[in-house]
C-alpha cells in the first residue's frame, strides 16, 4: 500500500514537472499572469534541472529522465527566440559599425565611471536611456568632442533618449508612442547608410488599448518602411522569449544579436534586434566592476 502511494506520488510529481515546462512553451499570450510565470523561463528551466540530480542521486530514472526531458523543452523554447547562429560570422570587407546601448540610471546606481567605460568600449555610435537635462549638462560637452553628431529627447521620466555617433546623420525623425519618444536616424556606414531605431517601453502602460503589441506595431511599419538595413536598439521591459518580442521579430523580420543568456543577466530586457541584411559579428553585455550590467555592445556589417 505505502509502495502504490509513493508511486502514484511520483507519477503526480512528474506529471507537474512536465506541465510547468508545457506551460513555459505554450503560454496564453495577452494573459498576465501567465506572461508573469514566463519571464522567469531561465529560472524554472535550471529549477528542474536542478531536480533532475536529485532524481539521480536518488536513483528515480522514471523522474529524471521527465525532468531532463522538460529541461530540454525550455532549453528549446528559449533557443528558438535568440540568434540560431551559434557561430559568429566570419568578418567580410564591408563597412562595420560598433554600437553601445547604456542605461545611465543603472550607471549612476552602480557609480560607475560612465567615461571610462565609454573609452574603453571605443564604439561608433552611442544610444544613451534615461537622458534627462542634469545628465546632458554632466556629459554633453565631453562626449560631443569624440561623438560630434548627436541627437536627443531630453526628458524628466525615464523615457529620455540620446544618440552621440561618429557617423554622419543623414535624417532624424522623432515619432510618439502615447507621449513616449521613438527616435529613427539614418547615419552613414561607409559605403551605405544605416537605419537606426531606438525605444524605451515602459513596463506597464495607462491603458489597455496603449500596449507593447500596438508599440512594437509602429517600430514594425518604421522598419518596414525603411530603405537601408535597420538596428533596433533599447530596453523593451520584455524578455526576448516574450510573446510580444518573438511576434514582433517574426513581423519585422529581424534576427537577435542574442545566441544565449548568461547566468549573471538571466532576465535581459534591453536589446538589439537587426534586419536580415545585417550580420551580428560580436555581442557582448556590458558590465561593472561588480558585474552589474549596465547595457549591450555589437558589432555588425553589411551581409
Amino acid at each position: 500500500m505505502k509502495t502504490k502511494i509513493i508511486n502514484k506520488g511520483s507519477q503526480v510529481f512528474a506529471g507537474l514537472i512536465f506541465l510547468a515546462a508545457i506551460l513555459i512553451i505554450l503560454i496564453p499570450p495577452n494573459k498576465k499572469i501567465f506572461a508573469n510565470v514566463l519571464v522567469f523561463a531561465p529560472q524554472v528551466m535550471f529549477t528542474i534541472l536542478f531536480i533532475s540530480f536529485i532524481f539521480l542521486v536518488l536513483n528515480q530514472k522514471s523522474l529524471m529522465i521527465i525532468s531532463l526531458l522538460s529541461t530540454a523543452l525550455i532549453a528549446f523554447y528559449l533557443k528558438t527566440a535568440s540568434n540560431n547562429h551559434l557561430i559568429l560570422p566570419d568578418e567580410n570587407s564591408s563597412s562595420k559599425i560598433e554600437i553601445v546601448l547604456m542605461s545611465l540610471n543603472l550607471t549612476e546606481e552602480s557609480g560607475a565611471d560612465i567615461f571610462s567605460i565609454i573609452n574603453s568600449l571605443d564604439a561608433d555610435l552611442l544610444v544613451l536611456q534615461e537622458y534627462n537635462q542634469i545628465w546632458d549638462e554632466k556629459i554633453n560637452k565631453t562626449l560631443i568632442k569624440s561623438y560630434p553628431y548627436a541627437h536627443m529627447q531630453k526628458r524628466n521620466d525615464n523615457f529620455g533618449i540620446a544618440i552621440y555617433t561618429r557617423r554622419k546623420i543623414y535624417n532624424i525623425e522623432n515619432f510618439y508612442f502615447n507621449d513616449i519618444p521613438n527616435i529613427k536616424v539614418v547615419v552613414d556606414n561607409g559605403s551605405s547608410k544605416l537605419t537606426l531605431l531606438s525605444s524605451h517601453l515602459p513596463a506597464e502602460y495607462p491603458t489597455q488599448d496603449q500596449n507593447a503589441d500596438s508599440h512594437l506595431s509602429i517600430l514594425s511599419e518604421k522598419i518596414q518602411s525603411s530603405r537601408y538595413p535597420s538596428i533596433v536598439i533599447g530596453d523593451f521591459n520584455k524578455m526576448y522569449w516574450s510573446n510580444e518580442l518573438i511576434k514582433f521579430m517574426k513581423n519585422s523580420s529581424l534576427e537577435n544579436s542574442r545566441r544565449s543568456i548568461s547566468i549573471e543577466n538571466l532576465n535581459p530586457d534591453d536589446h538589439i534586434f537587426y534586419t536580415k541584411r545585417l550580420e551580428c559579428i560580436g555581442f557582448q553585455e556590458i558590465t561593472d566592476l561588480s558585474n552589474n550590467h549596465l547595457g549591450l555592445k555589437g558589432t555588425y556589417q553589411i551581409k
